[in-house]
Parts: structure tokens; sequence; C-alpha cells
């Protein structure tokens, strides 16, 4: 009886012992100084083997397979514990064999450093970033700035615009090199307009971003236009 309660320590540090099972054990431990001792040891344990149960790639089996006739052992002791969450419970109790019976796999596992990040969204990869293009507009006098990202999505688009005044409501357009048309963003200016020379505004520009379906390839140009169609700049992709 006595080796058997050396053998829970690790099931009792992990959280995953019976009520009564652990009222015997914290009995046993209270004239056993192996098991406290052993307890000290893998204190704070659970939180690093669930960790690495989680981040352990996809179509690996974590914990390594232990030897023939243990795990029968581990999952008979599962499925008699009659806890709520069984999957993780099994890792649990399966790491504590790890422990007791070849401590050496989870001390070389925690040994290596922490876990890969998770892969990234790839909906949020930045495929390629192009360099910011600017164009003032003879005519009108309006100048504005285009910064494109690609993504997998299509293109993200910032722009910044200067010397124009309002009040006037206008919209960025993506032009495709077939002719189809996608609104990025919509804005307002107000009557003191924003970067215009020689006011308060000089130093304040316009500053609006957007998205576009388009992938950046098949954008021709932007458009800054006013709400009824005039055209204040453009600027090639």
């Amino acid at each position: 009886m006595r080796t058997q309660q050396h053998l829970a320590t690790g099931a009792y540090a992990l959280g995953i012992m019976d009520p009564a099972d652990a009222w015997h054990f914290e009995a046993h431990l209270d004239e056993c100084a192996t098991c406290v001792a052993q307890l000290r040891e893998f204190a704070g344990i659970e939180k690093l083997l669930a960790g690495l149960a989680t981040a352990w790639p996809p179509g690996e089996t974590w914990p390594p397979q232990p030897s023939d006739g243990l795990w029968d052992r581990v999952a008979g002791q599962v499925a008699t514990a009659r806890r709520a969450s069984r999957k993780r419970r099994l890792y649990l109790v399966a790491a504590a064999a790890a422990l007791v019976f070849g401590g050496s796999v989870v001390t070389g596992l925690a040994a290596s450093g922490p876990a890969p990040p998770p892969p990234a969204d790839p909906d949020e990869q930045v495929l390629a970033v192009n360099e910011k293009i600017r164009h003032t507009d003879a005519s009108s006098g309006v100048s504005a700035m285009i910064s494109m990202t690609e993504r997998a999505w299509g293109t993200d688009v910032g722009i910044e615009i200067r010397n124009v005044r309002g009040p006037l409501r206008c919209s960025l357009v993506a032009v495709g090199k077939h002719g189809e048309e996608e609104t990025v963003s919509t804005w307002s200016v107000p009557e003191r307009g924003y970067g215009v020379p020689g006011t308060v505004t000089e130093k304040k520009a316009l500053r609006s971003e957007g998205g576009a379906a388009m992938d950046r390839r098949d954008i021709d140009r932007f458009e800054v236009r006013t709400l009824d169609g005039k055209r204040l700049v453009a600027v090639d992709a």
C-alpha cells in the first residue's frame, strides 16, 4: 500500500485524484518525507503539462507512448475518475505516469524552451508591402499619397490627402486594369479643408484607410472623387 501511495504523488500534484483517495494520500504525507519531497518537485507541473499538451503539433502523439501495459492502467484510472474534462484528464494522468516512470521525458521537453507561437491567421498574412506612391493634380492642386499592403483577401489601402478645401464629400476608388471599380473609403471635408498652404490646416493632412477585394497586381490606379463624380486627383498604382 505504501508503495502505491509513493507512486500516486504525481496524480495528487496534478489534482486528478478522487477526493477519498486524496484524503488518504494527505494522511500518508504526514508520515512520509519522501512523498513530501516529490510533491515539492512536482509543484506547478500541471500548468506546464497543460501548455505542452495544447501546443503539441497536430497529428503527433503526446505524451510519448509509455511501455507495454502502462497505458491500459492509466486509461483505467481515467475511466474511474469521473471528472468533467475527460480529454484533458487523460493527458494529465498519462503525464503523471511519465513523471513517475520516466521523468526525463518531461524534463527534456521543458528544457527545450517555450512552445512555438500558433500559426498566424492566413487572412491577416501580409503577402507584400508596396512603397508609398504620391501624385499632385495640376488642375485641382490636390495632393494624394497612397500606401498599399497586399493581403490574402485583397489590398489594404491607406491614403493621405493635402491641399483640399471643403465643404466636400469624397471617395477613394480603386480602378482595375480592365476598367472595373471598387470604392475603398469615403469621407467628408470641412470648409477649412486639409493641408491647405497658408492656413491653419497647412500641417494637417486628411488620412483614411480602407480595403479593396482586388489583387494588388490587378489595380491600375486610384482616384479621389467627389460624390457627385468630379475627379480631384488620380494616383497610378
